[in-house]
């Protein structure tokens, strides 16, 4: 397996809620071209990748925002085309797919995408470009692809519109809203993935009254729902009686992965619509409301904790073991106090002030259809875009930190964890059910021997009883080897297996790497990682004397 491959898992953790990342590869398929180099330098271009991922994904939610996507079909000799795709819809029939190749309308779907592209090349992969220029020398980071992967229309029921704001004017208006799913591949010197987008475009010959249209509905909302938007500022989510306290309880607190960023947005979402159906002002609109589940209600601007400064961090002569176990095997050494200090030292997470903020969010309007035309644009309160502001209490998030520090020093007391820096080497001592269980040749593989070591741990009655301990896990992070080696513990005698490591001549030769999970958080222990020029760290296994 090419080592390359196994950062897979990094990549798909940064995807944004609403929005599917098909895939990371390497755009050269020879592993050691481009951007080839240390385990750092990888991780570290990928992270790249991931950043340019979520800034093109925030140009392109602000670009409905900023009601670009309201396309002019007077302009272009396109009119008869897109009128030819509003009466395809109707109350009666309200959603249609499209052909892009269209005889009778086809034009206007080519027209509408030609100028989404040059705004997409001239803005967007400009100014990402511009940003990595020292890279991007003869190349762009985003590419669009030539055409669009699917199209529909859906009807804008004007005279409804009409009633609902009470301006009649806007009844003799064409207007048809037009949903293109579009995918465009994200580069970054040897890496590449793919992502899939839904775009709204609304297509109508009076611009003017069409945004007029949505500023109304807007203005409206935004009164009704001021009260509940206000509740998003500046939520304490260590606070019990926050609507968010569950996933602090759980320290899902890395919001731009898979698992947490729609949690939060569906306990957004689901507030307002239960919010909006007890409002007065908004009674009429509620049987015109419809919601686009492909796309977020909120969008992150900024968080405390992601997968750069998660903790887990490859192992350096800094953060290698021995800084706060000791040499050998030394209960003194191996305590809360010692890991805490040791632990803020390698990682920001619990370095801030008396109040963490860990995530910040816009709400996207754009995800709501009323009658059929979509909203876009944010909730405003005084000039100012609403958001939802999370923050965390220092005295919450130091006793998480407590909680972490006792697990971790429970586990390396009970495995009798031994750090030899001088060799260098670390080592642990399982007992005689572990000693047992290695005997079957499927239990020594890297795969399935660090669940039988949490497992065995956490079944302990005075660990059951430890605080937070099912937020407490180990992830196989990556295993490297090639085809002269199995990843599987190596039997050194009758006492000791040996987790192979790093040849320094050959990248690809077996290795190990896991993390101590808590929560969206971890420390990375390792085997087959450089910590100095030449060395690498190994594990030793020393088996119960039977």
């Amino acid at each position: 397996m090419k080592k390359l491959l196994t950062y897979l898992g990094i990549i798909l953790l940064t995807t944004a809620p609403g929005v599917s990342l098909v895939g990371c590869k390497p755009i050269n398929n020879n592993a050691n071209s481009g951007g080839g180099g240390s385990d750092n330098d990888i991780n570290n271009d990928l992270k790249i990748l991931s950043k340019i991922e979520e800034e093109s994904l925030s140009d392109l939610n602000d670009y409905s925002a900023q009601q670009n996507n309201i396309i002019d079909i007077t302009l272009g000799g396109v009119q008869p085309a897109f009128s030819a795709i509003a009466k395809l819809v109707s109350k009666e029939k309200p959603d249609v797919n499209l052909d892009y190749e269209d005889a009778n309308y086809g034009s206007a779907l080519q027209y509408l995408y030609y100028n989404f592209k040059q705004y997409f090349n001239n803005s967007i992969n400009a100014k990402i470009k511009h940003q990595y220029a020292a890279y991007y020398l003869t190349s762009d980071p985003l590419m669009l692809a030539a055409t669009p992967v699917k199209i529909s229309a859906t009807y804008i029921d004007l005279d409804t519109l009409a009633s609902l704001i009470n301006d009649p004017s806007i009844k003799t208006a064409t207007a048809v809203t037009i949903n293109i799913a579009l995918r465009y591949t994200v580069q970054y010197k040897t890496y590449s993935s793919n992502i899939d987008y839904n775009i709204k475009f609304i297509a109508t010959d009076r611009v003017d009254a069409i945004k007029n249209t949505i500023g109304k509905i807007i203005g409206i909302i935004s009164d009704a729902t001021i009260g509940y938007f206000n509740n998003l500022q500046n939520v304490t989510i260590d606070d019990p009686q926050s609507k968010f306290y569950n996933i602090f309880q759980k320290f899902q607190i890395n919001f731009d992965d898979n698992k947490n960023g729609p949690v939060v947005n569906n306990l957004v979402l689901n507030g307002f619509q239960d919010m909006i159906k007890t409002l007065p002002a908004l009674q009429n609109y509620l049987s015109y409301i419809k919601y686009d589940n492909s796309q977020s209600f909120i969008t992150l601007l900024s968080q405390w904790v992601n997968n750069t400064t998660n903790g887990v961090e490859p192992v350096t002569a800094d953060s290698a073991p021995w800084n706060w176990t000791g040499n050998g095997y030394d209960p003194s050494k191996i305590t809360v106090a010692n890991f805490e200090q040791f632990f803020l030292k390698i990682s920001s997470i619990f370095s801030s002030g008396d109040v963490f903020d860990l995530a910040n969010f816009k709400i996207n309007l754009n995800i709501i259809t009323i009658a059929g035309l979509p909203l876009s644009g944010v909730v405003i309160k005084g000039g100012t875009a609403l958001a939802l502001d999370l923050k965390a209490s220092k005295e919450g998030m130091q006793k998480k930190l407590d909680n972490f520090a006792n697990i971790v020093v429970k586990f390396f007391n009970y495995f009798h964890f031994t750090s030899n820096q001088q060799q260098p080497q670390v080592a642990i001592t399982i007992n005689q059910d572990l000693t047992n269980k290695l005997k079957d040749p499927n239990n020594s593989h890297l795969n399935n021997f660090l669940p039988l070591l949490i497992n065995d741990f956490k079944a302990q009655k005075d660990v059951q009883a430890l605080p937070d301990i099912d937020l407490f896990n180990g992830l196989n992070d990556r295993i490297y080897y090639d085809s002269g080696n199995d990843p599987c513990l190596q039997k050194q005698n009758d006492s000791q297996w040996l987790v192979p490591y790093h040849n320094p001549a050959n990248e690809d030769v077996t290795g190990w790497n896991f993390i101590l999970s808590f929560g969206a958080i971890g420390q990375w222990m390792t085997t087959g990682y450089k910590i100095a020029d030449s060395t690498y760290l190994p594990l030793l296994i020393n088996l119960s004397a039977k």
